[in-house]
């Protein structure tokens, strides 16, 4: 879901958590906003691929942009 979407589901306050979740596609840190539902939505660019971060502060610092004040870091190797 692209930024300015999720960005809305957080000010409608539809938000339970952010999650930074290590990406099964590259090397990095994927982005995720989970909702009040469970179900969890992806941080993409508007061709629909996942966006990666490379520094696990800087993906954290995307959270706390959107206003996400929950956080949950999920490493799985």
């Amino acid at each position: 879901m692209e930024y300015a979407k999720l960005q809305t589901m957080v000010n409608c306050h539809q938000v339970r958590e952010g999650l930074l979740k290590t990406s099964e596609t590259g090397n990095g840190w994927a982005v995720v906003v989970e909702d009040l539902s469970g179900h969890q939505f992806p941080l993409t660019d508007q061709h629909g691929h996942e966006k990666l971060y490379h520094s696990l502060d800087n993906a954290t610092g995307v959270l706390r942009e959107l206003g996400v004040t929950q956080i949950n870091v999920v490493e799985s190797f």
